[in-house]
């Protein structure tokens, strides 16, 4: 939209396609500027929130392989610092770290669906959340799309978790397995789906649930099928292994992480009010409602 000279060059095509072409010249390049300056905070903030999942991936790599040491800060690399790690069945972990299988910090338990042939009496969009795999978002579940009555708590198997359960997808193939989230709120579950209820407060939740998300490529060499997809079973959830820092160290990486998720949040939230912002606009101005050079004035600001 930019020409040689550093003048704004408007495609014929842009104006026609709104039918504005009764506006002046002027005016047609003072909302092409306005618009461009909202296309540029767009393209800088997609760029931001792609710098920032990258980042998100390496931190989560770092801190599920290195920690934080006393200082707050991340321990060197065992390369450069071989004398703070051992090795594991994981590969190199910090000395003071162990490993423990799933079983050895939670009890596994499974869910249920209701039967659908009584769905008025056991679902209800305002029963207590029910949760799919395709409820698991890799992070806080406050609620879901379908909930179960009270009745279904009675009468069926299914049963409520607390809050701070660790979920994983047993099944839909490469795509779901090992998928997970973290129960912000008493909630139950389909039969797809391992709850990890932990025995003790000395395991964080939001830690496990970031060591699950980091391990995931593992459950590729225990899955199994004998459908068309692969799958995992609730004996490969309880023999899975994650590493295991002391508390205060779990507290620390657990908020970390979640400093990391914020910010990409923000941004997210930033992205999607600056894209309906340049709708609106583009809807105001091309229509005439709103007066192009007061804009102009804020955006040069």
């Amino acid at each position: 939209m930019v020409g040689s000279a550093g003048q704004l060059r408007v495609p014929r095509a842009f104006f026609d396609e709104f039918q504005i072409t009764s506006l002046s010249a002027g005016h047609q390049v003072r909302i092409a500027q306005i618009l461009d300056t909202l296309d540029t905070a767009i393209h800088e903030t997609e760029a931001i929130i792609a710098k920032l999942k990258a980042v998100k991936q390496g931190l989560l790599h770092d801190l599920l392989t290195r920690g934080i040491d006393a200082n707050g800060e991340l321990r060197q690399p065992q390369a450069e610092a071989p004398h703070l790690y051992k090795a594991s069945t994981l590969g190199w972990i910090p000395k003071a770290w162990a490993t423990k299988s799933i079983s050895d910090i939670a009890d596994v338990k499974s869910g249920t669906t209701p039967s659908r042939e009584k769905v008025d009496r056991y679902f209800s969009g305002h029963g207590a959340p029910w949760v799919k795999t395709l409820d698991l978002n890799e992070d806080v579940i406050w609620t879901t799309d379908e909930g179960v009555t009270a009745a279904a708590l009675r009468e069926t198997s299914c049963s409520l978790f607390p809050p701070g359960t660790v979920l994983v997808a047993m099944y839909g193939g490469w795509e779901q397995i090992g998928r997970t989230a973290m129960l912000a709120v008493p909630a139950a579950t389909n039969q797809a789906i391992s709850a990890l209820v932990l025995k003790s407060g000395a395991t964080v939740p939001e830690f496990v649930l970031r060591a699950l998300q980091h391990g995931r490529t593992r459950w590729q060499g225990v899955a199994a099928s004998t459908r068309k997809d692969p799958n995992i079973t609730k004996s490969d959830v309880v023999e899975f292994e994650i590493p295991v820092p002391g508390p205060d160290e779990q507290s620390q990486i657990a908020q970390g992480i979640r400093a990391s998720l914020n910010r990409l949040e923000l941004e997210t939230i930033t992205l999607a009010a600056l894209r309906r912002h340049k709708s609106g606009l583009m809807d105001d101005l091309l229509t005439g409602r709103v007066r192009v050079t007061p804009l102009l004035d804020a955006t040069d600001e």
